[in-house]
């Protein structure tokens, strides 16, 4: 499955390992546009990827059985 390509509305990013930079995008689209489409398991050419993302629910598991992690 192909979305497509990206544009200053949509961006892909290939996994939940780059959940950080997530913010930035779209923080940018919503300046410039009010709105914007972010997908994770995507690769750059818009090509759907499958997405593990065991070790992101295992950190979120794990903050979640302490109190004092928790974000």
């Amino acid at each position: 499955m192909n979305l497509g390509s990206e544009s200053e509305t949509v961006e892909f990013k290939k996994s939940t390992g780059e959940h950080k930079e997530a913010p930035q995008a779209m923080s940018a689209m919503l300046d410039k546009h009010g709105a914007g489409e972010l997908y994770f398991g995507v690769k750059d050419d818009g090509e759907v990827i499958e997405q593990d993302a065991t070790g992101l629910l295992a950190e979120n598991a794990e903050i979640g059985k302490r109190p004092h992690l928790r974000r």
